[in-house]
């Protein structure tokens, strides 16, 4: 099949098996990036709980309105790539915080 017969294919339904293959992987890498996205947010949620902090920790140490960390977790949002860089550095800086002899004065250096 030409690349015009590809292009001139118009789904008629949700059936996948109407979509030309390049659709077809194209929605099947969409679906797995989704998911790993989905996936690196809980993980961050999950570091974020072991260090101890709430979510309004998380919106006081950004000077953000109270809420935005929950936004930030909820399962259907679409946070900017800053906006997680930010939520992990502050998570990651928690997490660094709490371990003991970084040269912060804690423990014997």
């Amino acid at each position: 099949m030409s690349d015009t017969e590809l292009f001139e294919m118009i789904p008629g339904s949700a059936d996948l098996r109407c979509l030309p293959k390049p659709v077809i992987e194209m929605r099947d890498v969409a679906k797995a990036l989704a998911k790993r996205d989905r996936e690196a947010r809980a993980t961050l949620v999950k570091r974020r709980r072991r260090a101890g902090l709430t979510q309004s920790d998380v919106d006081r140490v950004f000077g953000m309105p109270d809420g935005w960390t929950r936004e930030i977790e909820s399962y259907d949002s679409d946070p900017t790539l800053s906006d997680l860089r930010r939520y992990e550095a502050i998570v990651t800086m928690a997490e660094y915080a709490e371990t003991p002899n970084r040269g912060f004065g804690g423990g014997d250096s």
